[in-house]
């Protein structure tokens, strides 16, 4: 992927799938997940440059980077839950309504946001 506003959306959909696939994983994130939020270790500074790039190449309208990243990881943080919470939701549409509606709220077009939330991913290795 070379698209930054293509990066973010895979990042916080791959991320939003983590409750169905790692589930522990997702456990720790909803719980300590605040702190990431400005921590300059884990995600955050990850979220911070590939935000930035993107407002940089004119792909998202970002005022402020920081607040970008509180934004995008709180409603992130708060799918999870919802995912923990609600095993009957589809996790994968789910997090790819968040991560088009979060492209949405940083500028972009509904069609552009939806045809980036819905691309395939890339593949994992297994852990």
């Amino acid at each position: 992927m070379k698209d930054p506003a293509e990066i973010f959306a895979a990042s916080v959909r791959l991320t939003g799938r983590l409750q169905r696939t790692h589930p522990q994983i997702a456990r720790i994130l909803v719980r300590t997940g605040m702190a990431y939020l400005t921590s300059d270790s884990g995600q955050a500074p990850q979220a911070m440059r590939d935000l930035q790039v993107a407002a940089d190449n004119g792909r998202l309208d970002i005022d402020d980077v920081r607040t970008a990243v509180a934004m995008a990881d709180g409603a992130l943080l708060g799918v999870l839950h919802l995912l923990e919470t609600s095993p009957d939701l589809d996790a994968e549409r789910v997090t790819d309504q968040l991560a088009s509606r979060l492209l949405c709220m940083f500028g972009m077009t509904r069609a552009e946001a939806q045809e980036l939330a819905t691309r395939p991913l890339p593949s994992l290795p297994a852990t």
